[in-house]
């Protein structure tokens, strides 16, 4: 497996964003590595704008994307591994198993233990029903700085809900990639969908 093998000998410093970066250059993954700092950026301002705690904010962001280390068709054996419940769309895009995947590296490798941290880190991409402030701060971060290389198309209309609240700003980015950028509907954001009452 790949998590056990890969990473057997990977030994955390104790400096988490150095230890990401590291992880992420050795597989080539200078972008995603880039990315995650923007995200980590993001997830301090936010975490400081609605008073959460701005340390559990910047672990998770760092950790968000590291299950994306795991080559893409690895990802189902991997969670299968670990016993996960792998969903359809999941094994039809193995990719959205990366925020899941990245939760036990975080746990198994970084020693995490915090599970607002751990939640936040495992719906990132999806947002899940009934989410934590934390859950939404994450989510948001990584919309806030998307990993492609034009501006964001939602960017403007996100920032503007962000000044009402977090969920006003999930609501935002939820209606634009159900009708415009969605690939298959994971079931934890069609659970969110419900969540926030939206007529998707």
């Amino acid at each position: 497996m790949f998590i056990e093998q890969e990473l057997a000998n990977f030994k955390p410093s104790g400096q988490l964003e150095k230890d990401i970066v590291r992880l992420f250059r050795d597989y080539d993954m200078n972008e995603t590595a880039d990315h995650v700092l923007r995200v980590t950026k993001a997830a301090e301002t936010l975490a400081n704008q609605y008073g959460q705690n701005i340390g559990a904010a910047r672990t998770a962001a760092l950790l968000h994307d590291i299950g994306g280390i795991i080559p893409q068709n690895q990802m189902v054996t991997e969670a299968e591994y670990y016993q996960l419940a792998v969903f359809p769309e999941e094994r039809e895009l193995p990719m959205l198993l990366h925020q899941r995947l990245s939760r036990i590296i975080a746990e198994k490798v970084f020693n995490i233990t915090d599970q607002h941290v751990l939640n936040a880190v495992s719906c990132h991409t999806t947002l899940k029903h009934s989410p934590t402030t934390m859950d939404m701060l994450v989510f948001i971060a990584d919309k806030l700085e998307w990993d492609r290389k034009h501006r964001a198309p939602y960017l403007t209309d996100l920032q503007k809900a962000l000044d009402n609240s977090l969920e006003q700003a999930c609501i935002c980015y939820i209606q634009w990639v159900v009708s415009t950028d969605l690939l298959v509907l994971h079931p934890w954001l069609d659970d969110a969908v419900k969540w926030f009452g939206l007529d998707i």
